[in-house]
């Protein structure tokens, strides 16, 4: 029995044991994956599930790392469903007469000893597959930094596809990078139609967003559609492989160190790395930018009409301020849609100084108005509306991130809005996702008091400053907000819901090719 892999070629359905432990002792982070029993590959803290079907790999469920404990195990519940750690698999049932037609499987929460930050049942997770054991590999992409850009920079990235290319440590640094078809330059684009590069949070779980991200692709899909989860590599990593080094890997710094870098996750907010200056947001800015290329005036990928880049959590932040800031949106292949998916970020950038500010009416109730913050709120609060908050100049980030200095000295804020308004943006919250969030007066007090909150205001910002700048909202904003049920902070509820796969993937139809 073979199964088909993403690239479309046959491989054995059984993942051979010597095969997979090799790859895992020779891949960069080795620690980022493990062999389930029996054979096959889960991401390192996922719960493996064997399947039930001869010579078939293995599921994974995935897990909230960080929030778990260390050695927190799933359940698996069926071939195809499972629930995460803290919850039991259960079957709601109906008064109806025709009950099996009422049969709803969901999870169940213990509420003797519930997960971290979770109060309600959820719905069920449908396990991700590692299908085939080289998607494990993790490739680097080459990345020339800004300051030895050429005129055209796309040269040498296009002389190396078709090719093994040897790495010119004194040239290029390269972003780490799974992919389900391999190296980007070691395969047939001719078939691609859509690529979805999906983003990791904080926990930098790359791994287990990516199985999540193959999980989305329907089967009948998977030679025309291109997944590619990037890491963002720390000083930890180094400790983990000596090949991440040999390589040129990107590194940023993860730990928030005083004064330079006064947040942890500098990628997160667009900082260069710490062995080049290369921004995160640049380095999205170049992958995008190969996807929509021509070499030879033929397009690398001749058929693809899709470029989603989603991530929730931090992630979420990474592509929501990357698509304002980003100038390869506009400039790209007029024939491939660029849409972003910003899930459940912990906060926004805001277009102008006005936020949604929360006010009693006659009745007591909260409301909302679009307004400046009161003299006293400024005063408590002065970097407010500065960088990553704001795009105002002076702030404490700044220094770190000379890619958001530049585009504000090609484009002023209002040009910047007004671009990122017409782009094709999907911000997904979570209607569970509501544990506050006490962190910077500029998010606690003036953009919402939880995720899900900040989303809402933050939508409603949008609306606002279009109306009051642009004209009318149905023609200029391209935004779409999504609440999606029963979802907390879970990254792959998010986007296994019908909202989140409806945004990655919807409205684009793949064309049947011989």
């Amino acid at each position: 029995m073979t199964t088909t892999n993403f690239a479309g070629t046959s491989a054995p359905s059984a993942l051979p044991s010597l095969l997979i432990s090799l790859l895992l002792w020779t891949t960069p982070t080795t620690q980022a994956w493990k062999q389930c029993q029996g054979g096959g590959i889960c991401p390192e803290f996922a719960t493996c599930c064997p399947s039930s079907v001869p010579g078939s790999p293995p599921a994974c469920i995935s897990t909230r790392h960080g929030k778990d404990p260390l050695n927190a195990t799933g359940q698996c519940c069926d071939e195809t469903t499972a629930c995460p750690y803290g919850f039991a698999c259960a079957v709601r049932t109906s008064d109806d007469e025709i009950v099996s037609l009422q049969e709803q499987p969901y999870c169940k929460i213990d509420k003797q000893n519930p997960p971290t930050d979770l109060f309600h049942d959820q719905p069920r997770y449908e396990m991700c597959r590692i299908p085939d054991p080289s998607m494990i590999i993790m490739h680097g992409f080459p990345i020339v930094p800004h300051a030895q850009e050429q005129p055209n920079q796309h040269d040498h990235q296009n002389e190396l596809r078709g090719h093994h290319h040897p790495l010119k440590s004194d040239t290029y640094f390269q972003l780490a990078y799974y992919s389900s078809h391999g190296d980007l330059f070691q395969f047939d684009g001719d078939k691609i139609q859509k690529v979805l590069i999906m983003i990791h949070g904080s926990g930098r779980t790359a791994e287990d967003y990516f199985c999540v991200a193959l999980s989305l692709v329907p089967e009948g899909e998977r030679d025309s559609v291109l997944v590619i989860a990037p890491k963002f590599l720390a000083p930890v990593d180094l400790n983990n492989s000596t090949d991440i080094k040999n390589k040129n890997f990107l590194i940023w710094q993860e730990d928030e160190a005083p004064p330079k870098y006064p947040m942890a996750h500098s990628w997160r907010y667009g900082a260069d790395a710490l062995n080049a200056p290369v921004s995160s947001y640049e380095a999205i800015d170049r992958l995008v930018e190969y996807l929509t290329a021509t070499m030879n005036q033929r397009q690398i990928f001749p058929n693809l009409k899709l470029v989603t880049v989603a991530g929730h959590s931090a992630g979420g932040q990474v592509v929501h301020r990357w698509a304002l800031l980003s100038k390869i949106i506009t400039s790209s292949q007029q024939n491939v849609e660029i849409r972003t998916v910003a899930a459940n970020p912990r906060s926004y950038c805001y277009l102008n100084g006005k936020r949604m500010i929360i006010y009693k009416n006659k009745e007591s109730t909260n409301k909302t108005r679009f307004d400046y913050p009161s003299a006293k709120e400024l005063e408590h609060c002065p970097d407010y509306d500065q960088w990553n908050w704001g795009l105002q100049d002076g702030g404490t980030l700044d220094p770190v991130v000379p890619y958001k200095v530049r585009r504000l000295k090609e484009m002023t804020p209002k040009e910047l809005a007004d671009k990122y308004v017409r782009q094709k943006v999907f911000y997904l919250t979570g209607e569970y996702d509501v544990i506050k969030q006490k962190d910077h007066c500029a998010t606690y007090e003036l953009q919402g008091k939880t995720r899900h909150e900040r989303a809402l205001h933050y939508f409603g910002a949008l609306k606002a400053y279009v109306k009051e700048n642009n004209g009318t909202i149905a023609d200029d904003l391209n935004h779409e907000l999504h609440t999606i049920p029963e979802s907390p902070h879970d990254h792959l509820l998010m986007f296994q819901s019908a909202a989140g796969r409806e945004a990655i993937f919807g409205d684009i139809e793949i064309l049947t090719t011989k």
